[in-house]
């Protein structure tokens, strides 16, 4: 009848970014949304609000919270407050921002433009970008 002793089941991708601050948190779903929202408006806005909804769950943070935390230190408060990541975190937000921009379709030109501007920036080369999303692509096919 009454759910108040139902533990509540937590997304194990939240235990990745745990040990982040919410600034950093909160930059991780800027560097999402930036991304999402650079093509304005090409693809389906709905499946991308989803996956980015997803992400406002999992790392704890409120997207209007994080939009006015870019909006007040500016993107390269954003660079600043990733960079100092690990490089393992660092991979596992190229998947994630991979899989945003395919959420809704091929990706294109302009998302993968941002997408490598952005890592850049943190420290991730576009050499590394691609062997990581293809070393995501083999073990995805090796495990599903």
């Amino acid at each position: 009848m009454f759910d108040f002793f139902k533990k509540k089941v937590e997304n194990p991708i939240s235990k990745v970014f745990a040990d982040l601050t919410t600034n950093q948190k909160m930059s991780v779903m800027n560097l999402l949304v930036t991304i999402a929202v650079c093509d304005k408006g090409q693809g389906d806005r709905t499946k991308e609000m989803k996956f980015l909804n997803t992400y406002v769950s999992i790392l704890g943070v409120r997207s209007d919270k994080s939009l006015d935390y870019l909006e007040l230190e500016g993107q390269s408060r954003l660079v600043n407050d990733l960079k100092p990541l690990s490089q393992s975190i660092k991979d596992f937000l190229v998947v994630v921002a991979y899989d945003l921009i395919n959420c809704d379709g091929s990706p294109n030109e302009t998302e993968l433009n941002m997408m490598t501007t952005i890592f850049e920036q943190i420290g991730i080369d576009e050499g590394k970008i691609i062997s990581t999303i293809k070393k995501s692509q083999i073990a995805a096919k090796r495990f599903l």
